[in-house]
């Protein structure tokens, strides 16, 4: 299982850059003591609030946003039937292509409770009128998504939507907060949840919160609507499975912390994808530094998406030449976009060229016109001959 390193997270620099791309952090009480951006596709971020505070509870949640004005940007359901059941690893494995992948429906034996068609085909109806089915994810004719409110003729009336996933309960219907019954522990107390919510700029967000850890004490329904009324404009949301069930898949490993310590096998999924994103040379600095009574030519590269977020974990592959022997050298982004690549000794003064030739990552295309290359003139002081 894999975690960000909240050592090296961009903290308050990414908090604010957060803001600018539209996302109210302080709106929900408390600004966040920390928050990490990242990019998934085009259109699609990753994004991970902690507070050590809030609710009067530590709490830690994750957001896939999906602008769905972006072309691309599209949703599979993959299910199980006949009450069987995989990880959310399990499907994000067989479902190529797949950025992000989170837990869905609730569940029995038999397997999934609620209403779920796709491609014009119905797996499952809703078990009974006890069961929440109030709200649905849905993709329609043309391929547009949406959170829609179950119509009065009932799901299969949809015609028009050829894959709906439903479930609840409700959250927010038409941009107002939908009421609980207080007697029902499963939203009066707090647990690991996860969600949906449909915004009024057109973006989809995926929710998942932890819980039961130390780190992270989930949240009750109440608490939940409140988080994501201060994500941004909600028009409809509602609530999945939750529990030891809540899971997140992204960037290739499960990065929540399920409740239990370990996955615990579902009927279905909600698996995202979207176009590759661009990536490109925000900056390039080059210098000498001493390592072991020689100078070495360091060059430090910041890779961003196109909005200016740092693109983590993409391999930059460059060359040097000039006053030095190096050949071909390659690093990996870290997590404010940075990778540091250092030469061989220097074996001359004189002029080092050091040129971009690739970057490389999951689900990025690399811009390669802008800010590909760097020079450095070496003074007499800062080369050993070898």
């Amino acid at each position: 299982m894999k975690n960000f390193d909240s050592t090296s997270l961009l903290r308050w620099k990414v908090a604010c850059l957060f803001l600018l791309l539209s996302s109210a952090l302080c709106s929900i009480g408390e600004c966040a003591d920390w928050v990490a951006v990242k990019p998934l596709g085009q259109g699609v971020y990753l994004k991970q609030f902690h507070y050590d505070n809030l609710y009067d509870s530590p709490q830690n949640f994750w957001v896939i946003d999906a602008d769905l004005n972006v072309p691309g940007v599209a949703l599979k359901f993959p299910y199980l039937a006949g009450g069987a059941r995989a990880t959310v690893s399990d499907f994000a494995m067989k479902t190529p292509g797949a950025l992000a992948v989170i837990n869905a429906q609730f569940f029995d034996a038999k397997g999934s409770i609620q209403f779920l068609k796709v491609d014009g085909k119905v797996i499952n109806e809703t078990q009974s009128t006890g069961v929440h089915d109030q709200q649905a994810i849905a993709v329609d004719n043309r391929g547009a998504i949406n959170v829609l409110l179950k119509p009065q003729s009932g799901w299969p009336s949809l015609t028009s939507h050829p894959t709906i996933m439903a479930s609840g309960m409700g959250l927010v219907a038409n941009g107002k907060r939908i009421s609980f019954d207080p007697a029902d522990s499963t939203y009066s107390k707090r647990h690991p949840r996860t969600c949906v919510a449909m915004m009024a700029n057109n973006h989809l967000l995926l929710v998942v919160i932890d819980g039961r850890t130390k780190n992270a004490a989930g949240q009750t329904g109440a608490e939940m609507q409140s988080t994501l009324l201060g994500l941004g404009t909600v028009t409809n949301a509602f609530n999945f499975d939750g529990g030891g069930s809540t899971t997140l898949w992204a960037s290739g490993a499960v990065i929540n912390q399920p409740s239990g310590g370990a996955q615990r096998p579902v009927a279905n999924a909600v698996a995202l994808f979207a176009k590759p994103y661009t990536a490109s040379i925000q900056s390039i600095a080059m210098g000498a530094v001493p390592i072991e009574r020689k100078k070495r030519v360091r060059v430090e590269v910041k890779v961003v998406d196109g909005a200016g977020v740092p693109v983590e974990g993409a391999t930059v592959m460059g060359g040097f030449k000039g006053a030095i022997a190096t050949p071909n050298l390659s690093a990996r982004t870290n997590s404010d976009g940075v990778a540091t690549v250092t030469s061989t000794s220097a074996i001359s003064q004189g002029t080092v060229d050091f040129t971009i030739q690739s970057i490389t990552g999951p689900n990025l295309k690399w811009d390669s016109v802008a800010n590909k290359s760097a020079r450095l003139r070496l003074r007499k002081e800062l080369y050993r001959r070898q």
